[in-house]
């Protein structure tokens, strides 16, 4: 049986770190799109309806946990994954209270494949 194709969306506004990101889960089979900031994030979502969104949790823009607020207000099913290089437990505990089902440290990419797989 083949495997599923894993859809992902990244948001960041960083180009850099979503390359990073991309390569960290370069051994899933992925089909990956990409927007800079939350305020892009329901568009993209519904255009592209992702199995996981990662999530920055500062941006410019809208920020992480606001965008992912307004996401599950849209679509309750949404996944999404906390990415962020702020690894404090006020930080992860404002990212589960949001709605976010994980958090990944961005100093700890490998997590994704685990959590992803």
């Amino acid at each position: 049986m083949a495997r599923k194709t894993l859809r992902l969306l990244i948001v960041d506004d960083n180009a850099r770190v979503r390359r990073t990101i991309r390569e960290s889960v370069s051994g899933l089979e992925t089909a990956i799109e990409e927007c800079s900031d939350g305020d892009e994030v329901l568009a993209r979502f519904e255009a592209f309806s992702p199995d996981f969104v990662l999530m920055d949790l500062r941006m410019a823009r809208v920020d992480g946990i606001a965008a992912a607020v307004s996401l599950l207000a849209a679509h309750p099913d949404a996944r999404i994954i906390a990415v962020s290089d702020h690894d404090h437990d006020d930080v992860r505990r404002a990212a589960r209270e949001a709605g976010m089902e994980a958090f990944v440290a961005k100093s700890d990419l490998l997590q994704l494949g685990r959590i992803l797989s």
